[in-house]
């Protein structure tokens, strides 16, 4: 005997989202980006329908507050209130640019100004703020280097990747770890030459390629520039701050790539 599925009451869906849409208003949340089943339940009144939404992991329901329009995870109609149009349901993906791409394409996003998040990984907690922003820049939100990926043919990508795990972090890691960081150990403390030769490579890096992508991988940057200086410092050696620098290169290539 088949069971039918079925949302909850329509009475109680109209209730929990009009609050749910309250609490972003009070809170000026343009985008709401859940992961968590429960919160995804609460607000929109859909049972379980996936196997991977029992774990935060990913944009599983996005809403938005202007218009009210929900977009969930879900690859069939039953279950799904009717308030949700059949062209805001997108399937589940395991590459993280697919989900992302969802996002882009949320009408809203372009204008979104605060976007609030339950529970989600850290890698999509990283792409989701560039998902957004290219959504409103376009290409200009982009490193160079990811739009030099993008444009890659066959010959150039074994080039490009050599360039990066290679050329760029022998040669910055002389520039900034041998001949800055050593200049300043003369002058100050290690802790202060340390911290200033990172700055000065993350700005190096801000100043290349002045692109929002830059500036949300400054963070990141600058603290490679901490941790490499702080190797250099402790081993009186650059071949560890080198290695370092390649291997995390070395992840940005295979996420360039491959995702």
């Amino acid at each position: 005997m088949a069971t039918e599925v079925t949302p909850d009451a329509k009475a109680l869906r109209a209730e929990r989202r009009e609050r749910a849409l309250a609490q972003m208003d009070a809170h000026d949340l343009d985008i709401l980006v859940l992961g968590r089943q429960a919160n995804i339940r609460y607000i929109t009144g859909a049972p379980q329908l996936w196997i991977a939404g029992t774990r935060p992991f990913g944009p599983m329901c996005v809403v938005v507050r202007a218009t009210g329009d929900i977009y969930l995870n879900s690859t069939a109609d039953e279950g799904i209130p009717e308030e949700i149009d059949h062209d805001h349901l997108y399937g589940l993906a395991w590459n993280p640019m697919t989900l992302i791409e969802v996002l882009k394409n949320v009408d809203g996003a372009a204008t979104a100004r605060r976007v609030g998040t339950d529970a989600i990984t850290p890698t999509f907690a990283s792409l989701l703020p560039i998902a957004l922003l290219v959504s409103v820049h376009g290409e200009d939100a982009k490193q160079d280097v990811v739009n030099t990926a993008d444009k890659a043919s066959s010959w150039q990508i074994p080039v490009l990747a050599l360039a990066i795990v290679l050329l760029a972090p022998l040669t910055e890691e002389l520039l900034f770890r041998g001949t800055l960081l050593r200049s300043l150990l003369r002058r100050t403390t290690p802790e202060t030459a340390v911290f200033v030769a990172a700055v000065a490579f993350g700005l190096v890096h801000a100043l290349g390629d002045p692109s929002v992508g830059t500036l949300i991988a400054l963070p990141a940057i600058t603290l490679l520039g901490v941790v490499s200086g702080y190797q250099a410092v402790r081993t009186g050696s650059l071949s560890r701050s080198i290695l370092l620098h390649m291997g995390f290169n070395a992840l940005s290539v295979v996420f360039l790539f491959t995702v």
